[in-house]
């Protein structure tokens, strides 16, 4: 009964992929769904993707792993030799963490790398690679607790994972083109809207920018015609929202 219930929140998720808006709530909604299979250590990356930007590419797009471990990863530049992101790189099907002791021949320091993330809190491994040649990456799940039984259906964790991966690369090319379509503010103008966001007037504006006033007004319509907007509040939401101004 327990997998029924999980095959049909499968169904409730793509329907959700299909109306989300934005990715931290695809990411909050994945997390909850792997907590309901046991795993509540979550990672997700991208390490290559023709279709995607450099900017929505990388390692822990997700990652709810316990902080002192990203950094240490981080410190010690654990993406070299981790067995784990190797194997999803290589299109290797779903696989257990410790079954890669066994497919491959780990280094001496891959063995001790997983046992130093199991040493970190990360029990039961599992990895998810992208589905696709031209994809790498994947998602990565482990348990906080060594006692802890995660359920082992990898056709439906995959299932989910694939689903979550399709879902992120439909919101990033929907938010670029959503950027495109919009007209690229001037620096002057990007200037002005920082301004702006912060709660200035345009007096206030134009004496910080030495400007006078039907200057700043003149911009301020300007950047209303390319956002498609008719109020500061409104610039400001959609040019944060369309990354062309950040605070």
């Amino acid at each position: 009964m327990r997998h029924q219930g999980l095959s049909n929140e499968f169904e409730v998720f793509v329907e959700f992929t299909h109306a989300v808006r934005r990715r931290e709530e695809l990411f909050d909604q994945f997390v909850t769904l792997m907590q309901s299979f046991g795993y509540d250590q979550v990672n997700f990356s991208i390490t290559h993707d023709p279709d995607l930007e450099g900017r929505n590419i990388g390692f822990g797009l997700i990652s709810t792993y316990p902080s002192d471990w990203q950094v240490y990863y981080q410190e010690r530049g654990f993406a070299r030799l981790d067995p784990v992101l190797h194997a999803a790189r290589g299109g290797s099907p779903a696989f257990r963490w410790r079954d890669l002791e066994r497919r491959y021949t780990l280094s001496a320091r891959q063995v001790r790398f997983l046992r130093a993330a199991e040493a970190a809190g990360l029990y039961h491994g599992a990895g998810f690679p992208l589905a696709g040649p031209m994809q790498g990456g994947g998602v990565a799940l482990a348990c906080s607790t060594r006692q802890s039984a995660p359920l082992r259906n990898f056709d439906l964790i995959n299932a989910f994972c694939q689903q979550l991966s399709a879902a992120y690369k439909r919101l990033c090319v929907r938010q670029s083109v959503e950027k495109s379509s919009l007209g690229i503010l001037s620096d002057r103008e990007a200037e002005i809207l920082a301004w702006i966001a912060k709660g200035h007037s345009d007096t206030v504006i134009a004496s910080r920018l030495d400007l006078s006033v039907n200057t700043i007004d003149y911009h301020v319509r300007n950047i209303f015609r390319k956002l498609e907007v008719n109020n500061r509040v409104a610039a400001v939401v959609t040019a944060l929202t369309s990354g062309l101004l950040i605070l």
